[in-house]
């Protein structure tokens, strides 16, 4: 909604458009998620969500990357570990 608001206009599709992205598109970890989520790039998600909301989720999510992170695990343990941690929501 902020491009609406901003009254934003979208670029010319590409035919291509997934082959031009660069290898840091998008974060590849949680860890790296939860930065970019809090950078100052993201100010329009923070402004969408609120800033209480938004510090709150950041906080929530770090802890849960150190949970991840505590863990000695192989492939699938932590394969185990995110059925245990994100199962139970479905």
């Amino acid at each position: 909604l902020d491009g609406i608001d901003r009254a934003l206009h979208p670029p010319a599709s590409e035919h291509a458009s997934y082959t031009n992205m660069s290898d840091d598109a998008l974060p590849t970890s949680l860890a790296a998620a939860v930065d970019a989520f809090n950078s100052k790039d993201s100010a329009a998600l923070q402004l969408g969500f609120g800033d209480a909301f938004a510090h709150y989720f950041a906080h929530i999510k770090r802890h849960e990357v150190a949970r991840f992170d505590s863990e000695a695990m192989d492939a699938s343990e932590r394969s185990q570990w995110e059925q245990r941690e994100y199962f139970w929501l479905f």
